[in-house]
């Protein structure tokens, strides 16, 4: 169904783990991730909201949630098989309905884009695999394929995974510093707590005001390093896409270079012989002394 499939795109995808399954039942996964993905809560890739034109609850994409490799591939799309008789089955379960939309039917037939899509060639693979009727799988799939410089992937694909890291650390910097001054301010309200001198109505309006000033306090240490933090990712990112050119430019000046390094060398090769033979056919006589 999805041997020689390329691009497929899942939107919002869920994922599939295999569970105690019964006897002569069969888990295929059909889709999965690589190593360099990770999960998001639902109310960590959205904001709820109000739309007043509908009248109704609606969801907002955040414009850049967290998002931490978890080094698992998550498995989205699965067939499962029992060819018992008892309990014959043949099912594949997908995790995302919205790869199968209206807009990659339209892409598909409008082709605007410069990478085309598998989504709509899976779907019919899966469909012709479930009916039985596997003729036109292999037919469907085939597509030309432009062959990929391995070295710039490799590349990367390791400056990704050190982004990825250095956004790690820079989160548990932040959340160490901010479980440090927690603790600090928290010590201070203890403080004002076990003071014997004060009655509980002046202690009560005490322990507001150093509530209130604490917590204008950590506000501010908390954004002080959310802004370090951003910085932090910021030059890390900048440092990577400088990385990326520098090897885009490494791989683009050696096939300028590298055409141009055999037909030199033979160029020189035949004019040293051509010379060495014109020497050995002039005669003793007449060479330059």
């Amino acid at each position: 169904v999805t041997r020689e499939l390329d691009d497929i795109v899942c939107l919002y995808t869920g994922t599939l783990q295999e569970m105690d399954r019964k006897k002569d039942q069969e888990f295929i996964p059909l889709l999965q991730t690589s190593g360099e993905s990770g999960l998001l809560l639902w109310d960590d890739y959205v904001s709820q909201s109000f739309s007043p034109f509908t009248m109704s609850p609606t969801a907002q994409l955040k414009p850049n949630p967290k998002r931490f490799d978890d080094t698992y591939a998550h498995v989205i799309a699965a067939q499962i098989k029992n060819d018992s008789k008892e309990n014959p089955l043949n099912v594949i379960f997908c995790s995302d309905i919205d790869m199968i939309s209206d807009w990659f039917f339209m892409e598909r037939n409008r082709g605007n884009l410069d990478i085309a899509f598998d989504n709509v060639t899976f779907v019919l693979n899966a469909v012709d695999a479930l009916a039985g009727e596997e003729t036109f799988i292999d037919l469907r799939s085939r597509r030309a394929s432009l062959r990929t410089l391995q070295y710039v992937e490799n590349q990367v694909r390791e400056l990704r995974r050190k982004l990825n890291e250095e956004e790690k650390d820079a989160d548990k910097i932040m959340n160490s510093r901010l479980d440090d001054a927690r603790s600090e301010l928290q010590k201070e309200i203890d403080a004002v707590q076990k003071r014997d001198d004060l009655d509980p109505r002046s202690k009560a309006q005490l322990l507001k005001q150093k509530e209130e000033q604490l917590n204008r306090r950590l506000e501010l240490d908390e954004q002080e390093l959310e802004q370090e933090k951003n910085s932090r990712i910021r030059k890390a990112g900048l440092e990577m896409k400088r990385e990326i050119r520098r090897v885009e430019n490494f791989v683009r000046m050696w096939a300028y270079i590298a055409p141009a390094v055999l037909p030199i060398c033979f160029g020189l090769l035949f004019l040293g012989l051509r010379q060495l033979s014109e020497s050995q056919s002039i005669t003793p006589d007449r060479r330059r002394r």
